[in-house]
């Protein structure tokens, strides 16, 4: 009978079961799905009634996927009111003449980068398969940078260590008090010393006889940056200082420059088994860094103050 209707032996497109989620139940998964989007699949499968393999494909053709949060710094109201204050008070600023400035941690061992492998079920354990991680040393070393438009300068190595500290001090003339031990953070005396008085200076001089004499240095919000002894030293060295608003690394390009100098370093075949064979290895890849990669940052300074101003103070892509 089907031959001779519809010349076919195949069976014909039928109705089928209908779906479970029709447009107004979709409305509904939708709704619950942003009012809670931490929840797992089965949460949501058990207040429709079905499977968490229904609510997915429901969820799925919504464009819904279970996606990786991304890591940004909290932001409290009054963090975003001046960070929305800030973009608007900075458009038209001459981001050619800024110094960006800022300190990294280098951890040794360092790897963030995620490798693909392509392979069959089953091989994951295969040694050409693995990413082998290394038990952490807990040994870091903490370099300060500067960049600017068509400028890149040399990283300084800040001694951070205990015993460092303490030689670095006394071979300054400086006598701990009896009793104490060295610290090893960055307070405002050291940043003073190990950078307002050393490269800082020199960065600012440099960039006066290259291109202007108004320079501004963006510094974050750190506590030795904004203490009073950093202050009076800025002050007697006529550094001006462009204010960072709080919680936004976004709004400072050389933070992208450090994730892409610790990107090269996990990179390097050799691994250093020392603080002195990092510090060789992150002073190469921090040479090998185009200063292109730099301008583009800066160049692209006006895009992050229209993203902050558009999510009105709120986290940005940058």
């Amino acid at each position: 009978m089907r031959e001779r209707i519809h010349n076919t032996q195949q069976s014909l497109p039928r109705n089928g079961r209908p779906p479970l989620f029709d447009a107004r139940k979709k409305r509904q998964l939708i709704r619950e799905i942003c009012r809670d989007p931490g929840k797992p699949w089965a949460h949501f499968a058990c207040q429709f009634n079905c499977s968490a393999a229904t609510v997915r494909k429901a969820a799925n053709e919504s464009g819904f996927y279970k996606r990786h949060k991304r890591s940004k710094p909290f932001l409290s109201p009054k963090a975003i009111a001046q960070r929305k204050a800030w973009a608007i008070a900075n458009i038209g600023q001459d981001w050619k003449r800024v110094i960006y400035t800022d300190e990294a941690s280098i951890e040794l061992g360092l790897d963030i980068m995620q490798r693909w492998t392509i392979r069959r079920a089953g091989e994951e354990y295969l040694p050409q398969h693995l990413q082998t991680t290394f038990r952490s040393s807990r040994k870091t070393m903490m370099v300060w940078g500067a960049i600017a438009y068509g400028k890149k300068w040399d990283l300084e190595r800040l001694p951070l260590g205990t015993e460092e500290v303490q030689r670095v001090t006394q071979d300054d003339g400086i006598e701990p008090q009896k009793g104490k031990k060295a610290g090893k953070g960055l307070n405002g005396d050291r940043y003073v010393r190990w950078i307002i008085n050393g490269p800082l200076k020199q960065c600012v001089n440099e960039q006066r006889r290259r291109r202007w004499r108004d320079i501004l240095v963006l510094e974050d919000g750190a506590p030795a940056h904004s203490c009073r002894q950093a202050q009076q030293a800025r002050k007697k060295l006529s550094i001006n200082n462009l204010i960072h608003p709080p919680s936004s690394p976004d709004l400072n390009p050389i933070e992208n420059a450090w994730h892409l100098l610790k990107m090269k370093v996990s990179q390097l075949p050799v691994r250093a088994t020392n603080l002195d064979q990092l510090w060789i290895q992150v002073q190469d890849c921090w040479r090998d860094i185009p200063i292109e990669f730099i301008n583009r940052l800066i160049d692209g300074m006006d895009d992050r103050l229209q993203a902050v101003t558009q999510a009105k103070g709120g986290l940005t892509a940058f």
